[in-house]
């Protein structure tokens, strides 16, 4: 069981950059893809125009996000990419999330991931390669932070683009 301070410190040390719920949407979006362009983000998100401007400018302005203007034809086009400081900001979000879960809920989560799982077809390919599908036990390695710094929230599902 955590101690009071130790979940005060892990609740202030969630970043409210992200934590908001749209913005949360659009880095969730954007970890998944390797990038979106801006009308994607509006049509996945369901956020106005105005709105998602407003939160794409607070990422950019946390250097989470990179914004790209260009042209396609003769149309103009903006194409959003998760920065490497924006997918680690993600991640951290993520521990400081499961960390303050109770230990119950942590082991549904691991018994539902582990349920979820399929075995690959080429049983020589791992996680480490690339591959969607984990093992059991590297889903419990993740899950318990064996491999780096564990798991990030939500985790990737057969529906990202690798």
């Amino acid at each position: 069981m955590m101690k009071q301070t130790d979940i005060a410190q892990h609740i202030s040390g969630i970043d409210s950059a992200i934590h908001n719920p749209a913005r949360l949407m659009i880095v969730y979006l954007l970890s998944r893809n390797k990038s979106m362009d801006y009308t994607q983000l509006m049509e996945h998100t369901e956020l106005t125009s105005g709105n998602i401007t407003t939160h794409l400018n607070k990422l950019a302005q946390n250097g989470y996000i990179s914004v790209l203007k260009s042209f396609r034809g003769n149309k103009p086009n903006t194409s959003i990419k998760l920065t490497e400081l924006g997918a680690k900001a993600y991640r951290n979000w993520g521990e400081n999330i499961l960390k303050l879960l109770a230990e119950e809920t942590k082991q549904q989560l691991y018994g539902s991931m582990i349920n979820s799982l399929r075995k690959p077809k080429n049983s020589y390919l791992t996680f480490r390669d690339g591959y969607p599908y984990l093992y059991a036990e590297q889903a419990h390695y993740l899950l318990h932070g064996y491999y780096g710094k564990g798991v990030s929230l939500p985790p990737k599902d057969e529906s990202c683009v690798w």
